[in-house]
């Protein structure tokens, strides 16, 4: 876990019947709503059953039935019922229910995310953020219930190192970040957030790279001015540029909503052998 992070890894946001609770996760503040762009980032609705109420997370369909997000999203403390995706661009609910289409899959996570378990029990503890990736299995093709749907492309290995080293990528619309969630408005308090049932999306440029992870900042200035990350939104991709490769997973973020944030990269060795096992890599 790296310090200075506000409680870690920020996972999903969690609606209890008569509650709104956050719990980890975050996403795009500012910027402005796809509509039908983007069509491939979905909305996770995760039943988790026993707390009466469920959480979500953003993720980017990368197969015909699969669908990349992040661990902390999947892979809680609390048991998950079920999971449901919907690639709508706005969503709505009947009660806690997700009232879009969709389609339901089975949800796993890198195993490496991870930590081993201080009393001795089988579960660890979740603080590798490293290693903060997971995916959704489709019951279905996405495109049964979602016609036209295409894949995101996954990043070939190495392509950040080499785009890092180009300066101008501190200085450019270098990512675009894409997710559901909350959002706060223009030079209001980082704290100040609604949750507005759109995808929406941002552009920033680089910050820095990690050995596996990328910084980005959604804008240049202090967190509270125009642009950022927020909770809501976990799992999101980052593309590169105005392209259609995701190259990141939105994993952390420093307040309920910041200027700059760390997704886990797509394009290391390491996020390359987990999915292997379920998406044929370029």
């Amino acid at each position: 876990m790296r310090g200075g992070v506000f409680a870690g890894l920020l996972a999903a946001f969690l609606l209890v019947i008569g509650v709104a609770t956050p719990t980890p996760s975050y996403a795009i503040t500012g910027g402005q709503e796809t509509g039908a762009a983007y069509s491939n980032v979905g909305f996770i609705w995760i039943d988790v059953g026993s707390l009466n109420g469920f959480s979500f997370c953003s993720g980017t369909l990368i197969a015909p039935t699969v669908v990349v997000t992040a661990a902390h999203c999947v892979g809680g403390e609390d048991p998950i019922v079920r999971v449901k995706v919907t690639f709508d661009s706005h969503v709505t609910f009947n009660g806690i229910q997700l009232a879009n289409p969709g389609i339901e899959g089975t949800a796993t996570f890198d195993s490496r995310y991870l930590l081993p378990s201080r009393n001795g029990g089988a579960r660890g503890f979740i603080e590798q953020t490293d290693f903060d990736l997971g995916v959704v299995v489709l019951d279905a093709p996405a495109s049964t219930v979602f016609p036209g749907i295409t894949p995101a492309q996954l990043p070939a290995v190495g392509v950040l190192d080499s785009f890092a080293r180009d300066a101008r990528a501190k200085d450019s619309q270098a990512f675009t970040s894409v997710g559901y969630g909350m959002y706060r408005a223009p030079n209001t308090s980082p704290w100040d957030t609604t949750f507005t049932h759109d995808r929406r999306m941002a552009t920033g440029p680089l910050d820095h790279l990690d050995p596996r992870t990328v910084w980005i900042n959604g804008n240049a200035n202090a967190s509270w001015a125009d642009g950022g990350f927020c909770f809501g939104d976990s799992g999101g991709p980052d593309f590169l540029g105005s392209t259609d490769t995701i190259v990141s997973v939105h994993s952390i973020v420093q307040t309920p909503c910041h200027n700059k944030e760390a997704s886990v990269r797509l394009d290391t060795q390491s996020a390359r052998d987990f999915l292997a096992a379920y998406v044929s890599l370029p």
